[in-house]
């Protein structure tokens, strides 16, 4: 009985861990696009602990909703071989916007492993070792 009661409290906290977190991650997200925005009304100010734009900010105007997991099924499609996710994620943007910025590169990386979580989930995608790391391909 007393394990029952400690598991139960345990589970509480893990939901309250996992509230939080998100929480934490949407106020990073918010504090990226208010700084940004205003090192875009004036470049000259030093903001106190600044955070860097977020991935979703930084790729707004390159991604519309949707669109990076049906490019990501479109390179899977048009190679006979696993690919990484940054493999993947370079050849998208390299075809999309060939002078992306570093910046812009780096945040893709971060954000395409949603897409990908999302397709390996609805089997519409395989991970698969490869090399030194983890590949993806269609699922067979």
């Amino acid at each position: 009985m007393a394990s029952a009661a400690v598991s139960a409290r345990r589970q509480k906290y893990e939901e309250l861990q996992e509230e939080l977190q998100k929480r934490i991650k949407d106020i990073d997200v918010d504090l990226g696009t208010l700084d940004a925005a205003i090192k875009l009304i004036d470049p000259e100010v030093e903001l106190a602990n600044a955070v860097a734009a977020s991935a979703p900010s930084a790729l707004k105007g390159v991604f519309g909703r949707g669109e990076l997991g049906k490019e990501i099924r479109g390179r899977l499609r048009d190679t006979k071989k696993p690919l990484s996710a940054a493999q993947i994620s370079d050849a998208i943007l390299a075809t999309k916007d060939p002078s992306a910025s570093k910046d812009v590169r780096g945040k893709l990386r971060q954000t395409v492993s949603a897409p990908f979580n999302y397709l390996y989930r609805t089997n519409a995608i395989e991970r698969v070792k490869h090399d030194n790391g983890i590949a993806w391909r269609i699922a067979a």
